[in-house]
Parts: structure tokens; C-alpha cells; sequence
């Protein structure tokens, strides 16, 4: 019978090379210790943070290089978007840079406290509005059937300590095509919207839940915490928390937030070049 199978074999010499690094060449340079050897591999690894980064800066400034190239690939939000297209731009934007940009047009951070993801999905867009109580979860089931797809369900629930939302609600509103669910309230059945790749964010999470009573009221003005939120104003959530914005100052905040993201890149390069941050904005004056 023939051995059909290639036979290997390591030369002394490749051995040799595997298991004894003295004077092993990298670079062109010698290397007579461990401790010149780490220090080459992070040299290395040093140059190729710059230059990811640097190219990430390049790449951005490529794909978006005035405010307008940037907002019109935001605005993409408001349209029917393959799911590449939405983490695409979802990945331009983060809760940190946007409530930046708040503050400097508005005055404002744009912050609604308490809101945190569920499932540690991102959302965006425009928001369809509902109030309801506790004790009433079926308004959350209409406003299901309301909503557009692409639209993302804003429900400010009276007490949180009953569930306004869970795993039907979350499987029913992703079929119907909404791009996520923020309960400024509580929701349910936290272990199961994990597995849903349905975003969901919640002020709290209960085991309980109240009664189908359709009291609520759908796509109208909510006005709490010093907060007013309109239908189809925006929203952002993402592991932070949530951020409002306007829908009367969105093109300026998305102006703000393209020139943020442009200084924050530029940062990040000459922090890897080793430059001290105080140095790098100015503060070292």
C-alpha cells in the first residue's frame, strides 16, 4: 500500500531558527536579548497603530470630505436600508460625539438620563412617540401596528416599575421592520431580547408587567424631565446611553458632529505619534 500523505521534515538548522532567538534578524537589525526583542515587537506594533490610524483618517476624509457628503449618508437613515448600509452608518457616529455637538449648538447635551441598552444594540432615526402607564402595555402593541418601518418607537411610560415592553413586542416591532424600541420605563424579559437582534433600550427592568388596556396615546407631543420630543425628532443610542436631537437644529448638530469626528481623528494620530493630549489641544499654555 502507498502513503499518499507528504512526508515533512524540519531541518537542524530550522529548529534551531524556532527555539533559539539570540542574534535573530528582524528588521536588518541584530537582536542579542529578550528585552531588544520585545522591544522591536512594540516599535512595530507602535508604527502600525499610526498607520491604521492615519489611513483611517485618510479614508474618512476620502468618503467624507465636506459636511455635505457626511450628512447626506445620515440622512440614508430616514430611507429603506439593507443592514450593511445601517451599521455603516452607525459606525460614523457615536453618543459621546453627538451630545459634543449638542452642547456647542443648543447649549445643551441632548442626554436623556437613565436610558441604557438592553442588548447592547446601536439605533438611529426618527422617533414615533407614545405615552402610556405602567399598568398599560397594550398601547405598546398599537403603536406597533402605527409605526413605519425604519422608525424607531419612543415610549414614555407613567412609574417604571411595571414592563411596558418584552420579547413579543421586540419580535413583533422587527418583523414589522422598526429600527428599535427606547421605553423611558421598564421593559421585560431582558434575557431574551439578548438573543433578538432588535434593539432595545429601557430606564429599567422588571419581571412584571401590567394589563392590555389601550388607554395610551400615539404620535403626540411628550414632554418630561425638562425634555420635549416631538415625532420624528432623532434619536441616537448606542452603549452610552440615548441622545435627542431636534429635528429644527439637525443639520447643525450633524455639521458639529462631522467637524468633531475630523479634530477627534486628528487627536488620536498625534496621540500615537506620542504627543502628550495637553499638548495636542492646547491646554499646555
Amino acid at each position: 500500500m502507498v502513503d499518499d500523505k507528504k512526508s515533512f521534515k524540519i531541518s537542524p538548522d530550522s529548529l534551531l531558527k524556532k527555539f533559539v532567538w539570540k542574534k535573530k534578524i528582524i528588521s536588518g537589525a541584530e537582536v542579542d536579548s529578550q528585552i531588544e526583542l520585545n522591544q522591536i515587537i512594540l516599535n512595530e506594533s507602535k508604527k502600525n497603530k499610526i498607520k491604521d490610524a492615519k489611513l483611517n483618517l485618510v479614508k474618512f476624509k476620502d468618503e467624507y470630505g465636506n459636511f455635505e457628503e457626511f450628512l447626506n449618508q445620515i440622512k440614508l437613515i430616514d430611507t429603506d436600508l439593507s443592514a450593511n448600509d445601517l451599521n455603516k452608518i452607525l459606525d460614523l457616529v457615536s453618543t459621546p460625539q453627538l451630545s459634543d455637538a449638542m452642547q456647542r449648538i443648543t447649549g445643551y447635551n441632548g442626554v436623556i438620563p437613565f436610558l441604557k441598552p438592553v442588548n447592547n444594540k446601536k439605533l438611529m432615526g426618527k422617533v414615533f412617540t407614545v405615552r402610556t402607564h405602567e399598568l398599560d402595555w397594550g398601547t405598546s402593541v398599537k403603536a406597533i401596528e402605527m409605526a413605519q418601518k425604519g422608525q424607531i418607537l419612543f415610549i414614555l411610560s407613567e412609574g417604571d416599575q411595571n414592563a411596558v415592553w418584552g420579547e413579543l413586542t421586540s419580535k413583533s416591532a422587527q418583523m414589522k421592520g422598526i429600527s428599535g424600541t427606547i421605553i423611558y420605563g421598564a421593559c421585560r424579559d431582558a434575557g431574551a431580547i439578548k438573543q433578538i437582534d432588535y434593539p432595545v433600550f429601557s430606564k429599567n427592568i422588571v419581571p412584571n408587567a401590567g394589563k392590555p388596556i389601550l388607554e395610551g396615546k400615539i404620535n403626540i407631543k411628550l414632554v418630561f424631565e425638562g425634555f420635549e420630543i416631538n415625532p420624528g425628532d432623532y434619536v441616537l443610542g448606542d452603549e452610552c446611553g440615548v441622545v435627542l436631537i431636534p429635528q429644527n437644529v439637525f443639520e447643525d448638530v450633524i455639521k458639529s458632529l462631522w467637524e468633531i469626528k475630523n479634530n477627534e481623528m486628528n487627536i488620536i494620530v498625534g496621540i500615537l505619534e506620542g504627543k502628550p493630549l495637553l499638548q495636542i489641544i492646547g491646554l499646555n499654555k
